[in-house]
């Protein structure tokens, strides 16, 4: 019985560990993030983007932003702000494609 609580446990951390965020997740840390991206404190709770972007270059799900700073990052795609976290909105006046960005 230990032997099978020590490898249920072993298998749900390992689950755990592998769930990362996606592009536009809440984050604390960059460990909380997928991989390759990075947690960008400066948003509100957090963002899991990966900085200086290209077009294409994006992760699926997410868009190549270029902001009036010349900044890229990868941002959450969306078509309406039902698909943005709570407090984010679904900007479509910046760059060729709508992506999640934080309420002014």
């Amino acid at each position: 019985m230990k032997q099978q609580l020590l490898c249920l446990s072993i298998l749900l951390s390992a689950l755990l560990l592998s769930c990362k965020g996606e592009i536009g997740d809440e984050c604390v840390t960059d460990a909380q993030c997928s991989p390759g991206q990075s947690c960008d404190l400066i948003s509100e709770g957090g963002y899991c983007t990966i900085a200086e972007c290209r077009e294409g270059e994006c992760p699926e799900g997410s868009v190549c932003v270029s902001f009036e700073n010349n900044d890229q990052y990868c941002m959450a795609s969306c078509t309406s702000n039902d698909d943005c976290r709570e407090n984010y909105y679904c900007e479509d006046s910046v760059g060729e494609s709508p992506f999640c960005r934080q309420n002014p």
